[in-house]
């Protein structure tokens, strides 16, 4: 997540509500750069919606100039986004239909998949069997769920962990939730966020439902999501300040 980009959202996003919402959806998966690539089902199941509808929400805020889209071909392939500022966003959809998943204009930069954290300042990252204060990273690594069963991006994900560590988060928290996490219903449906992603975000402090009880629908869930995302925005605020 970067927070200038959800800053830029907040502060002067798009009028309609709807619109709004999903293109704080996408930014909470962005980069500084304001790139991501969620699926077009990963945003509609965030945002309580139909992926047709998210699909037309999203071919709005292209043509709005919110949001520039790759298209990327082959059927398991993903859309690379990149959210910018309408006075400055060149679209880069050809005119087809919303939804429609044909080639389109590119650029020959193609959009990296990085890790979707904000960036900081260069320096180097400390083993965790040098760094007194971490102790226990190996216990998170093979508690945390791994999208995919697959375990990338440990060095990013040793460095927020001690980043948490050192604001003083005991690391038996970071372990319980990372615990807690596996029964998250957005975890069991494929969704997990990369370890790093989910350390700067705090993910120890998520409301996890236990397991069995049903998902919030409709407007309960849109609320939820909003909620977190202005918790966020208030810890963010208050880390600038």
């Amino acid at each position: 997540m970067s927070v200038r980009i959800m800053t830029m959202v907040w502060d002067g996003g798009p009028s309609d509500p709807t619109d709004r919402f999903v293109l704080l959806a996408m930014a909470d998966m962005a980069d500084d750069d304001g790139k991501c690539w969620p699926s077009v089902a990963r945003i509609a199941q965030r945002c309580c919606m139909s992926e047709r509808n998210a699909r037309r929400i999203i071919r709005k805020l292209e043509l709005a100039g919110w949001v520039l889209t790759q298209v990327q071909p082959g059927r398991n392939q993903t859309n690379r986004y990149q959210i910018t500022k309408p006075d400055i966003a060149v679209s880069a959809r050809t005119d087809c239909p919303p939804g429609q998943m044909e080639h389109e204009n590119r650029t020959n930069e193609a959009l990296k998949p990085d890790i979707a954290v904000s960036a900081e300042p260069s320096r180097t990252v400390k083993n965790h069997q040098t760094d007194a204060r971490v102790q226990r990273f190996d216990e998170f690594w093979e508690a945390y769920p791994h999208r995919g069963g697959t375990k990338k991006g440990r060095k990013p994900a040793f460095e927020k962990y001690r980043l948490a560590v050192k604001r003083g988060i005991p690391e038996q928290a970071i372990i319980d939730g990372a615990k807690r996490s596996v029964s998250d219903r957005s975890v069991r449906d494929g969704f997990a966020r990369d370890p790093a992603t989910w350390l700067h975000q705090e993910g120890w402090t998520d409301e996890v439902a236990p397991a069995g009880a049903s998902p919030p629908q409709g407007d309960t869930a849109r609320a939820s999501q909003l909620a977190r995302y202005e918790r966020i925005a208030r810890q963010q605020g208050q880390g600038a300040a």
